[in-house]
Protein backbone atom coordinates (compact mmCIF):
# COMPACT_ATOMS: atom_id res chain seq x y z
CA UNK A 1 0.00 0.00 0.00
CA UNK A 2 1.45 3.18 -1.38
CA UNK A 3 1.49 6.26 1.31
CA UNK A 4 0.00 9.37 0.24
CA UNK A 5 1.98 13.18 0.83
CA UNK A 6 0.54 16.27 2.24
CA UNK A 7 -0.53 17.42 -0.77
CA UNK A 8 -3.00 15.24 -1.33
CA UNK A 9 -4.13 15.80 1.65
CA UNK A 10 -4.17 19.20 0.78
CA UNK A 11 -6.61 18.29 -1.86
CA UNK A 12 -8.76 16.59 -0.10
CA UNK A 13 -9.18 19.10 2.52
CA UNK A 14 -10.15 21.60 -0.31
CA UNK A 15 -13.04 20.02 -1.01
CA UNK A 16 -14.42 19.89 2.65
CA UNK A 17 -15.85 23.00 4.85
CA UNK A 18 -16.10 21.82 7.93
CA UNK A 19 -14.00 18.91 8.11
CA UNK A 20 -10.18 18.50 8.22
CA UNK A 21 -8.24 15.63 7.36
CA UNK A 22 -4.76 15.46 9.04
CA UNK A 23 -2.02 12.76 9.96
CA UNK A 24 -1.80 11.27 12.92
CA UNK A 25 1.34 8.48 12.76
CA UNK A 26 0.79 6.41 10.16
CA UNK A 27 -3.54 7.06 10.10
CA UNK A 28 -5.65 9.62 9.12
CA UNK A 29 -7.88 11.73 11.72
CA UNK A 30 -10.69 13.77 10.73
CA UNK A 31 -11.49 16.71 12.80
CA UNK A 32 -14.82 19.23 13.12
CA UNK A 33 -15.06 21.80 14.64
CA UNK A 34 -18.35 24.54 15.18
CA UNK A 35 -20.43 25.21 17.61
CA UNK A 36 -22.69 22.01 18.83
CA UNK A 37 -19.43 19.66 17.49
CA UNK A 38 -16.81 18.73 17.89
CA UNK A 39 -15.11 15.41 16.69
CA UNK A 40 -11.37 14.42 16.54
CA UNK A 41 -11.07 10.84 15.52
CA UNK A 42 -8.26 8.87 13.87
CA UNK A 43 -10.12 6.23 11.23
CA UNK A 44 -8.16 4.93 8.41
CA UNK A 45 -4.52 4.08 7.58
CA UNK A 46 -2.34 7.15 6.23
CA UNK A 47 -2.78 5.03 2.36
CA UNK A 48 -4.35 6.47 -1.16
CA UNK A 49 -7.06 3.86 -0.16
CA UNK A 50 -7.49 5.16 3.32
CA UNK A 51 -7.36 8.68 2.10
CA UNK A 52 -10.00 8.03 -0.27
CA UNK A 53 -12.40 6.40 2.26
CA UNK A 54 -11.69 8.92 5.14
CA UNK A 55 -13.06 11.74 2.38
CA UNK A 56 -15.98 9.41 1.65
CA UNK A 57 -17.08 9.86 5.55
CA UNK A 58 -16.46 13.69 5.95
CA UNK A 59 -18.44 14.37 2.93
CA UNK A 60 -21.51 12.19 4.39
CA UNK A 61 -20.63 14.25 7.74
CA UNK A 62 -21.14 17.63 6.07
CA UNK A 63 -24.03 16.61 3.79
CA UNK A 64 -25.70 15.63 7.28
CA UNK A 65 -24.71 19.06 8.86
CA UNK A 66 -25.83 20.96 6.14
CA UNK A 67 -29.24 19.07 6.19
CA UNK A 68 -29.19 19.90 10.00
CA UNK A 69 -29.68 15.69 10.65
CA UNK A 70 -26.37 14.62 11.81
CA UNK A 71 -25.82 11.80 13.91
CA UNK A 72 -24.02 12.08 16.98
CA UNK A 73 -24.06 8.69 17.46
CA UNK A 74 -21.41 8.63 14.36
CA UNK A 75 -22.99 5.39 13.34
CA UNK A 76 -24.39 6.25 10.28
CA UNK A 77 -20.74 6.95 9.30
CA UNK A 78 -19.28 3.67 9.96
CA UNK A 79 -17.11 5.34 13.26
CA UNK A 80 -18.03 2.44 15.34
CA UNK A 81 -20.79 3.66 16.71
CA UNK A 82 -18.97 6.05 19.66
CA UNK A 83 -21.98 8.12 21.21
CA UNK A 84 -21.66 11.57 21.49
CA UNK A 85 -19.51 12.90 24.01
CA UNK A 86 -17.60 9.72 25.09
CA UNK A 87 -13.98 9.63 25.71
CA UNK A 88 -12.37 6.39 24.32
CA UNK A 89 -9.04 4.96 24.33
CA UNK A 90 -8.44 3.00 20.37
CA UNK A 91 -6.52 0.16 21.07
CA UNK A 92 -6.46 0.06 17.05
CA UNK A 93 -3.92 3.07 16.93
CA UNK A 94 -3.67 3.97 20.99
CA UNK A 95 -4.65 7.27 20.69
CA UNK A 96 -7.42 9.29 22.63
CA UNK A 97 -10.20 10.20 21.26
CA UNK A 98 -12.80 13.01 22.49
CA UNK A 99 -16.34 13.51 20.27
CA UNK A 100 -18.03 16.03 22.08
CA UNK A 101 -21.76 17.00 20.34
CA UNK A 102 -23.46 20.13 21.55
CA UNK A 103 -21.31 21.19 24.32
CA UNK A 104 -24.07 23.58 26.04
CA UNK A 105 -25.73 20.28 27.25
CA UNK A 106 -22.54 19.97 29.10
CA UNK A 107 -22.08 20.88 32.59
CA UNK A 108 -18.56 21.45 34.51
CA UNK A 109 -18.37 18.43 36.72
CA UNK A 110 -19.29 15.86 33.20
CA UNK A 111 -16.52 17.39 31.68
CA UNK A 112 -14.40 16.97 34.76
CA UNK A 113 -15.25 13.40 34.30
CA UNK A 114 -14.67 13.01 31.39
CA UNK A 115 -10.46 14.79 31.68
CA UNK A 116 -10.33 12.72 34.59
CA UNK A 117 -11.04 9.40 32.28
CA UNK A 118 -8.75 11.15 29.57
CA UNK A 119 -5.67 12.13 32.05
CA UNK A 120 -6.02 8.76 33.77
CA UNK A 121 -2.17 8.47 34.07
CA UNK A 122 -1.76 11.61 35.46
CA UNK A 123 0.90 11.39 38.22
CA UNK A 124 -0.42 10.83 42.15
CA UNK A 125 1.07 14.11 43.56
CA UNK A 126 -0.64 16.08 41.05
CA UNK A 127 -3.98 14.46 41.74
CA UNK A 128 -3.21 14.93 44.74
CA UNK A 129 -2.39 18.26 44.93
CA UNK A 130 -4.49 19.74 42.09
CA UNK A 131 -7.67 17.53 41.23
CA UNK A 132 -9.15 17.22 44.65
CA UNK A 133 -9.43 20.84 44.84
CA UNK A 134 -11.37 20.51 41.67
CA UNK A 135 -13.52 17.45 43.35
CA UNK A 136 -14.21 19.98 46.41
CA UNK A 137 -15.16 23.09 44.78
CA UNK A 138 -17.44 21.16 42.26
CA UNK A 139 -19.19 19.80 45.20
CA UNK A 140 -19.59 22.93 46.89
CA UNK A 141 -20.51 24.55 44.20
CA UNK A 142 -24.45 25.60 43.64
CA UNK A 143 -25.95 22.99 40.63
CA UNK A 144 -27.11 26.25 38.38
CA UNK A 145 -23.63 27.36 38.31
CA UNK A 146 -22.42 24.10 37.03
CA UNK A 147 -24.33 24.56 33.36
CA UNK A 148 -22.15 26.02 30.55
CA UNK A 149 -25.10 27.36 29.82
CA UNK A 150 -24.29 29.79 33.12
CA UNK A 151 -20.70 29.86 33.09
CA UNK A 152 -20.64 33.62 33.89
CA UNK A 153 -22.58 32.30 37.43
CA UNK A 154 -19.94 29.82 37.89
CA UNK A 155 -17.26 32.43 37.65
CA UNK A 156 -18.92 34.66 39.80
CA UNK A 157 -19.53 31.96 42.19
CA UNK A 158 -15.91 31.44 42.26
CA UNK A 159 -14.50 34.47 42.43
CA UNK A 160 -16.98 35.52 45.20
CA UNK A 161 -18.63 32.47 47.22
CA UNK A 162 -16.29 30.24 47.00
CA UNK A 163 -14.04 29.64 50.30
Amino acid sequence: MKKISNSRIEKANSQLEYLKISFNNDRLRIRCRRETIFIDKTIHPATTEGLNACLAVCKAIEADIYKERFDPTLQRYGLNGLAASQVEKSEADDTNTLISIALSSFDAKRIWEQYKTLKANTPQSSKNAYWNITERTLKACPPECLSLDNAQNLLGWLRNDCK
